[in-house]
């Protein structure tokens, strides 16, 4: 998620993060980058107005050292891979939510199976698929509401001749704000 986005949350109602995400995205610093592609959860984490995380589809190579996982779950962030998400289904994951919260949502498209959204640099098997995100937009409107959202990570250079993953990525922005709206 990138970190101007949450800035512009403050002075607000504090926000939950609900991120959908192949990785924790919670590295301190990669060659002396503290802002980069890889820590943008850890930054987010420092921000006063972040009461708490739920980070959903994590999964595979890449998804961060063990120690990274560690340094979430210490912070109080609530990692869910996508095989606990596919056995315990939505509302088991999401039930570990405030009720009447305020949640920002982040769709990292490589949270999404590749046989359902190839279109990422890190394409890993087992992620999230179509009727899951819808799953997760309903649960999180029943639970609170959707104060904001992003979908990142979109790389078109990897997308079919239909742009298949472009139509997918445009359907659930619509979708998500249709939900945001009521």
């Amino acid at each position: 998620m990138p970190i101007p986005v949450l800035a512009g949350f403050e002075g607000h109602d504090p926000v939950t993060i609900v991120q959908v995400d192949a990785h924790v995205d919670w590295a301190d610093e990669i060659r002396g980058e503290n802002m980069g592609y890889g820590s943008p959860m850890r930054r987010i984490a420092e921000l006063p107005w972040v009461d708490g995380m739920l980070q959903i589809g994590i999964r595979g190579l890449g998804s961060g050292e063990a120690w990274q996982h560690d340094d979430a779950r210490a912070w109080g962030s609530k990692l869910i891979t996508s095989q606990e998400w596919h056995r315990d289904g939505a509302a088991a994951v999401l039930d570990c939510l405030p009720a009447c919260g305020h949640f920002v949502l982040s769709i990292d498209c490589d949270g999404l199976d590749p046989a359902v959204f190839p279109a990422v640099a890190m394409p890993t098997p087992g992620g999230l698929g179509y009727e899951d995100m819808l799953a997760l937009f309903n649960g999180l409107m029943a639970r609170g509401t959707i104060a904001g959202a992003v979908i990142t990570e979109y790389v078109p250079d990897r997308d079919d001749a239909a742009r298949s993953s472009a139509l997918l990525a445009a359907r659930l922005g619509l979708t998500l704000i249709a939900a945001m709206r009521r």
